[in-house]
């Protein structure tokens, strides 16, 4: 059998079979922002009548850039838990960059291993890595990526360059929502957790720190509840377990996150008590249950924001430049449905 002799369509071919320049191709495919929807979309189509392929090697050869960028985190649960919202927000940021976006998540002994790090790094080929290291880092790991001369921006991170949300502000702002409808009582309640690692991540003290300043603007005395950790009973139970003991019952929660949010509502609707009618609850994490039909009050992590600034930022160091300092995400605030004026006594 020949060997057939018919060369690949190039970038050339493209641009005169979908009857654009070649430089419109070029940005099509670099995903630049200047090219319409609909141009996009002839230019894409032609691609695939022609069977056009990207040559990769050629656009690094000529740029000196991959186009990519990485996304490192631990497959420890407990200090680089990843949610999946922000995953798919930093996918969107990439996309819309024209950028590829690697993911490796690697056991704590192979990111603070200045040998084996180094190996994997190298095989992504990215221009840039975020890091996605909460707490408890490595002492090694930032020395490896300044060893590579591979720029790196950490993510939800307490370090001073780090992209990371707005936690303080965010509760603060819930404590002022609850006052401006009257409440007084106002508690703040939290859990200690059972696998809780030696140093917890950085918005635990955030939000508690928020409420407090919260309570303090509005001129009210903070009540902060922590429920324990040593008991084989459920969270909800354990909240009802304090329910029953409390003479006075506040009028308001405001919760760091969903999990004490259900668990609040369940512990109150055994006592007999919903939520807005007989209290108002707040709560600050990635949803309120509105799957559920609780639709509760909520600051709501800005995924999307720290995506993108923290792709700005990344790509802003790749380039050689010097970021300003990043300042605190604001949260994505949500009024829900779970707040009301305080009940008459």
């Amino acid at each position: 059998m020949r060997k057939s002799t018919k060369r690949p369509p190039t970038q050339h071919d493209l641009a005169l079979a979908a009857g654009v320049s070649q430089i419109t191709v070029s940005r099509t495919f670099s995903g630049h922002p200047s090219v319409r929807t609909e141009v996009r979309e002839r230019v894409m189509r032609e691609a695939a009548r022609l069977g056009y392929r990207l040559n990769r090697s050629a656009n690094i050869m000529r740029s000196g850039r991959h186009r990519a960028v990485g996304l490192l985190a631990s497959d420890n649960q407990s200090t680089s838990s990843t949610p999946i919202g922000f995953i798919w927000a930093l996918e969107d940021a990439c996309y819309t960059r024209g950028l590829q976006l690697m993911i490796g998540r690697y056991p704590e002994k192979v990111i603070d291993d200045p040998v084996r790090l180094p190996q994997f790094l190298k095989n992504w080929m990215v221009d840039g890595v975020l890091i996605y290291h909460t707490h408890n880092i490595p002492q090694s790991l930032p020395v490896i990526f300044e060893q590579m001369n591979l720029p790196f921006v950490w993510v939800n991170s307490n370090h001073p360059e780090g992209i990371k949300s707005a936690d303080e502000e965010a509760s603060s702002f819930l404590v002022s929502h609850l006052a401006a409808l009257g409440h007084k009582r106002i508690a703040y309640m939290d859990h200690t957790h059972e696998h809780e690692t030696s140093t917890p991540h950085y918005s635990t003290a955030a939000r508690k720190s928020g409420y407090v300043n919260g309570m303090q603007k509005a001129d009210l005395d903070p009540f902060e509840v922590t429920i324990p950790s040593h008991s084989n009973l459920p969270l909800h139970m354990r909240v009802e377990e304090w329910v029953e003991k409390q003479k006075v019952l506040p009028t308001a929660f405001v919760t760091p996150s969903r999990w004490l949010a259900m668990a609040v509502v369940l512990a109150m609707k055994a006592k007999g008590l919903e939520t807005p009618n007989d209290y108002s609850i707040t709560t600050i994490d990635q949803s309120g249950f509105n799957n559920l039909g609780l639709n509760i009050t909520i600051q709501r992590i800005p995924n999307a924001g720290m995506a993108n600034t923290a792709i700005d930022r990344l790509e802003t160091l790749i380039d050689g430049d010097e970021p300003s300092m990043p300042e605190n995400v604001p949260f994505e605030f949500d009024s829900g449905k779970s707040c009301a004026f305080p009940p008459r006594n």
